[in-house]
């Protein structure tokens, strides 16, 4: 694979780890909330 055809590639990649890494970020702490919660409920009925 080269010229246009390697670019696209590169391009693609580097959109989908950005994409990734930018929809983790966002969505870490909201889950780990719920996780706590949830933990610290299970931890209370015992």
């Amino acid at each position: 694979m080269a010229g246009q055809q390697a670019e696209t590639m590169v391009d693609m990649a580097l959109t989908l780890v950005v994409c990734s890494i930018v929809i983790h970020g966002v969505t870490v702490t909201p889950q780990l909330n719920w996780r706590t919660a949830r933990l610290s409920a299970r931890q209370n009925d015992e």
